[in-house]
């Protein structure tokens, strides 16, 4: 009885938390857009919005589900998978369309990794030197490195665009996961339509398709290696005595690949470790703990074994790299591209004041984090603005930075393609963007603050569930607190808006106006069988 009623107020806790975070998300991208002057610009600016078309946005394509969800019911089994396939047939094909059109190439941090990468797998080890080069100053990028020399040694070929279409693959296992999770998580199948619509008309996700930086891979292995864990926990019937530990290390392997290709998985990672330990104390299922640990060694070490693997490769030593305060501590400073992002100072502090030392340039990032925070303490309106600011910019940037990430190209554009990053079109995607941000945020709010999901929990599956269905809101908890005391980037707030799309799927069905009818159909029906 205690481990239920402690389970009980964990999931109370996640979704007060949860429901308070879009419920602020909702209301503000309802009024505050955004703002950019084109896909080139680095700076941005807060307009305000009409909340009046935002609504009528958030309708109309909420009708627009609602009809196609209407075609599917009448063969939900047959349709529904036909629609599974064509949206990743289609996250494929269009996503390597607009790799090929956009003509984008790696630039800044994605191209040092690649290059890495490139001269790694031929053998050359010569931009591991200890001063003066990319890895020598970011050594964690090193297991993302690893990660890319492994598909050039495996597709024979270290051209970027074979890691591109790698990220046109990991959209359509993203669109598969998150399917899956829908099914898995809720009773009633059309959640899991109404899921797939809003991953395919989450169009940021497909946009970063040319950007070679794991950002894909890490949200399309994360969810993999969760849906596998959902399947081995909560699935009755799993075939032969092998599938079970099977799945189990087929969740390890995806999370620890997840976690390879981007180090801030990691949040990801102790969002199902917490969750599981809460089921483990209510279902009394202690041989879980050895999955937490497994999955605790291999993705909390996989940077340092990548560096060890190319210390022992390479023969030489790699440096120690910049401290993470120095991030942290640029997290807090205003910059040109808004508050709390990229301006330098980390990499100033580490290269030019601590020349490469980093002890050195943790003591130089300590006191520089003292002297900032005492000025947040001495002007409580400054740092509430401050914070405001920087937490808004992020969440309510809801083209993720797509554009800029993705704006460099190696030869000219095709007009049409260019009107994307700087004309007409570049108006019409944005505005796009921005509403479906305010329609996934408002159905998100809807659902964990209206309970919706302890409705669809209520069935002869309930036990079974419990915290399960609560950790993807516990990774968004933890995405949102990084995001306020890490460097900023509406990049880094991406995965945690892919994640909220299942909830957001759940809260249109339960405002469809067929869902009474399917709950008491399904309730019949349960009585039937029985």
């Amino acid at each position: 009885m205690c481990a239920k009623v402690f389970e009980k107020i964990a999931n109370r806790l996640i979704e007060v938390l949860s429901g308070l975070l879009f419920a602020v998300l909702a209301v503000a991208a309802a009024f505050v857009s955004v703002v950019r002057v084109d896909g080139y610009a680095e700076s941005y600016c807060f307009a305000w919005d009409n909340p009046v078309v935002n609504v009528l946005f958030a309708a109309a394509m909420a009708a627009i589900f609602m009809l196609i969800a209407k075609w599917v019911r009448k063969d939900l089994e047959k349709r529904r998978k036909i629609l599974l396939i064509i949206e990743m047939t289609l996250a494929v094909l269009g996503g390597l369309a607009f790799a090929a059109v956009s003509k984008c190439f790696p630039t800044a941090d994605q191209a040092s990794v690649y290059y890495g990468a490139k001269h790694f797998a031929t053998g050359w080890f010569a931009d591991l030197a200890e001063t003066g080069s990319y890895f020598s100053v970011y050594p964690h990028q090193m297991a993302l490195a690893l990660a890319q020399e492994t598909i050039i040694r495996i597709a024979h070929t270290d051209s970027y665009h074979v890691l591109q279409g790698v990220n046109a693959l990991c959209n359509a296992l993203t669109i598969w996961a998150l399917y899956s999770i829908s099914d898995t998580l809720f009773d009633d199948k059309n959640v899991s339509i109404y899921t797939l619509l809003l991953t395919f008309f989450a169009l940021p996700l497909f946009w970063y398709t040319p950007f070679v930086y794991g950002d894909l891979a890490s949200i399309g292995f994360s969810l993999l290696g969760l849906t596998l864990l959902l399947k081995v926990l909560l699935k009755e019937d799993l075939g032969k005595k092998w599938h079970k530990p099977a799945l189990y290390a087929g969740s390890v392997l995806s999370l620890f690949i997840a976690t390879l290709v981007r180090s801030n998985t990691l949040i990801f990672v102790i969002a199902v470790a917490l969750c599981l330990l809460v089921y483990i104390i209510r279902t009394k299922k202690p041989l879980l703990l050895i999955y937490i640990a497994v999955i605790a060694i291999l993705c909390g070490t996989v940077n340092k074994g990548a560096i060890k693997f190319y210390e022992w490769r390479s023969g030489n030593e790699i440096n120690d790299g910049m401290p993470s305060i120095c991030h942290m501590v640029m997290g807090l400073q205003e910059g040109p591209m808004g508050n709390g992002y990229y301006n330098g100072y980390n990499f100033d502090t580490y290269v030019n004041r601590a020349n490469y030392d980093q002890e050195k340039a943790k003591e130089l990032a300590k006191a520089d984090f003292t002297e900032r925070i005492d000025e947040f303490k001495a002007d409580p309106a400054y740092t509430a603005a401050f914070f405001r600011d920087k937490f808004f910019g992020q969440w309510l940037s809801t083209d993720f930075d797509c554009y800029h990430f993705t704006c460099g190209a190696y030869y000219e554009r095709w007009p049409v393609v260019e009107s994307l990053f700087s004309g007409t079109l570049y108006k019409v995607t944005s505005f796009y963007m921005d509403k479906y941000g305010f329609f996934v945020y408002a159905l998100t709010a809807f659902a964990v603050i209206s309970s919706l999901i302890k409705g669809f929990r209520k069935s002869e599956t309930d036990e079974k569930r419990g915290i399960l269905c609560y950790i993807l809101l516990t990774a968004i908890i933890g995405g949102a607190i990084f995001s306020i005391i890490w460097e900023g980037a509406g990049r880094y707030v991406l995965p945690y808006f892919v994640f909220a799309l299942p909830y957001a799927g759940c809260a249109i069905w339960g405002l469809s106006p067929n869902c009474t009818s399917a709950h008491q159909l399904n309730r019949n029906r349960r009585k039937y069988e029985k």
